[in-house]
C-alpha cells in the first residue's frame, strides 16, 4: 500500500494516515513537503515566517519528532521539496493520493493533473479544505473529481474524495453508489445555506442553560425541508 500526502506541515493528518498502514508490512507513507518555504512568496510572508520564527526548531525537524513520538516512523518517509518538483522522478503507483498543499487554485490543479495519473485505478484521491474559504480545492474537486474518470465522490466537513475509475475508450462504466455529483455554483450555495441554517438554530437556542420556545410546525417543517436540501438529500 502506497499513500502520498501533498504538504504535511507539523505531520498531524500525516500521523493519522499513517495509523492505517501499520498493520501492512511493506506499506508507506511518503510526506512531500518544502518543510517552511511555501512557493508563494507573499503568502509565506504572510503567513508562515511569523510562525517559523516562534518555533523552537525547523519545521522539518518538527514534523519528524511528531511522527517519532507517535510510533508511526516505520511507515513514514519525509520527501523535502515542491510537490511539481518531487513528482518528475516519482515512479511508484499509488493507493491513496492526499492533496493538501499550497490551496491557490492553478497549484491544486496542477498537483492533481500531476499524481493522479500515479493513481491505482480503485484508489483514492482526496482534496483537503474543499470549503467556500478554500476555493482552489473546492474548483478542483467540483471540476476533476467527477464521471467518467472519478466514482464514489464524498465529503466529511472540509475532506472530498472519490475513487478512480478504469476508463476505456473515454468512457467509464455507470456506477451507482457515485454519492455526490453536483457543480461547483450548487455546491458553494448548499454550504452557505448550511451556515445560514446553523446561525438560525444557534438564534432560536439562545445561550446556553436558556428556555427554548418551539417554533411553530409550519416554521419547524420549512427549517427542515431547507436543511436536506443544502444537504442534498432533496
Amino acid at each position: 500500500v502506497v499513500i502520498v500526502e501533498l504538504g504535511s506541515w507539523h505531520g498531524k493528518s500525516s500521523v493519522l494516515l499513517a495509523a492505517g498502514l501499520c498493520s501492512h508490512a511493506s506499506a508507506r507513507l511518503y510526506c512531500i513537503d518544502p518543510f517552511g518555504q511555501d512557493e508563494n512568496p507573499v503568502f509565506q510572508a504572510r503567513e508562515y515566517d511569523p510562525l517559523l520564527r516562534r518555533m523552537p526548531y525547523s519545521l522539518e525537524e518538527g514534523f519528524r519528532r511528531t511522527i517519532r513520538r507517535c510510533g508511526v516512523a516505520h511507515v513514514v518517509e519525509a520527501v523535502k521539496g515542491y510537490s511539481y518538483d518531487v513528482v518528475r522522478t516519482w515512479e511508484r503507483a499509488i493507493d491513496v493520493l492526499f492533496i493538501d498543499a499550497s490551496h491557490d487554485y492553478e497549484a491544486v490543479q496542477r498537483d492533481f493533473q500531476l499524481w493522479s495519473p500515479f493513481v491505482k485505478p480503485g484508489g483514492i484521491v482526496a482534496l483537503h479544505d474543499v470549503s467556500p474559504s478554500y476555493p482552489g480545492p473546492s474548483r478542483v474537486m467540483a471540476e476533476d473529481l467527477q464521471p467518467p474518470g472519478y466514482a464514489e465522490l464524498q465529503q466529511v466537513d472540509s475532506l472530498a474524495w472519490a475513487v478512480k475509475k478504469h476508463v476505456e475508450n473515454g468512457s467509464a462504466p455507470h456506477s451507482p453508489r457515485t454519492l455526490v455529483t453536483i457543480p461547483k455554483v450548487d455546491f458553494d450555495a448548499r454550504l452557505w445555506e448550511l451556515d445560514r441554517l446553523s446561525r438560525i438554530v444557534a438564534e432560536r437556542n439562545g445561550p446556553p442553560g436558556e428556555h427554548v420556545v418551539s417554533s411553530s410546525e409550519a416554521d419547524h417543517g420549512r427549517l427542515i425541508a431547507q436543511t436536506q436540501w443544502a444537504l442534498g438529500k432533496v
